[in-house]
């Protein structure tokens, strides 16, 4: 009986159509011109988000301030001071232990890890070896903006609703030694993904993990926490997650997706020994596939 029951199983499995996504190999050809559109659609968006940031009136009233010579350079006294002081903080970040990631796998899912395809920094983000250890993180720019990112190639056989979840850890930090009471500072991350190097992304979603006007001595923030969970502050719904990325995949065409990390400054002079860090680690990507949803 037990035989027979096992026999029966096995063809059901078989008869069930099995949904699949995969990494698709990708020459360099493509690599420039994939490169340029995400460092397109992030320099425009943070452009905006500058634009936004600057109010004319502080700018105005900030010139206008005597410079306080005593604390130059956030009390440091010269900018040799400075940097190593910020080189040697930056070295304690980032050589804690590694942190414990708990997350729900749903049945069916794959995964797809290191190496990545390809990674891209602007203004003062660094993403050296990012495609191979996952590893991006950004610095502040003056008056700027800097991010990094990671990003990888998928492709299916067959119509798919795609779930992308990126797996792994943010953090970020900011520190004022003194006062900054016309500084502006914010920082987050996104989630882009383009079809067929497509002018215009497929979709794209930002979070704002951190954005503060003014800042008072010794004052700072940190935070932390699963990228799949980062998500901007709300009010009445609650929170919007960052991922899983919902996207309506078909046999033949490319898909890119990004993964990237970002800051923005303004109203800030060099001398002032403001800190900024934002990065994150994403070992690996998790992708569940459904059939497709159709709206009528």
């Amino acid at each position: 009986m037990y035989p027979e029951i096992k026999r029966r199983i096995e063809e059901r499995i078989k008869r069930q159509s099995r949904l699949k996504i995969e990494r698709i190999a990708i020459g360099k050809e493509y690599d420039d011109r994939d490169i340029a559109l995400i460092s397109a659609h992030v320099t425009t968006t943070l452009e905006q988000r500058m634009r936004a940031m600057y109010d004319d009136k502080d700018a105005a009233e900030a010139a206008a301030q005597p410079r306080d010579v005593v604390r130059d350079f956030g009390g440091l006294l010269t900018r040799h001071q400075m940097e190593k002081h910020l080189v040697e903080q930056f070295g304690l970040d980032t050589a804690k232990p590694l942190k414990t990631l708990d997350f729900t796998v749903q049945t069916g899912s794959r995964f797809f890890g290191t190496p990545y395809d390809l990674d891209w920094s602007v203004g003062d983000g660094v993403a050296i070896s990012a495609r191979v250890d996952g590893n991006v993180f950004t610095i502040p720019k003056d008056n700027a903006f800097s991010a990094a990112g990671i990003g990888f190639y998928l492709t299916t056989d067959e119509p798919v609703l795609a779930a992308i979840t990126p797996q792994g850890t943010y953090d970020y930090n900011w520190f004022s030694p003194k006062d900054l009471p016309f500084a502006r500072s914010s920082g987050g991350m996104g989630l882009t993904v383009y079809t067929n190097s497509e002018p215009k992304p497929t979709m794209s979603s930002q979070v704002i993990l951190w954005s503060t006007s003014g800042m008072t001595m010794l004052s700072g923030q940190k935070g932390s926490g699963r990228i799949a969970d980062a998500s901007s502050p709300t009010l009445g719904f609650g929170p919007v997650p960052l991922a899983p990325a919902l996207v309506n995949m078909v046999p033949g065409p490319r898909y890119l997706v990004w993964v990237w990390c970002w800051q923005t400054t303004s109203q800030l002079e060099d001398h002032n020994g403001f800190w900024a860090s934002m990065g994150f680690s994403m070992p690996f990507v998790t992708v569940a596939a459904i059939p497709p949803i159709a709206l009528h």
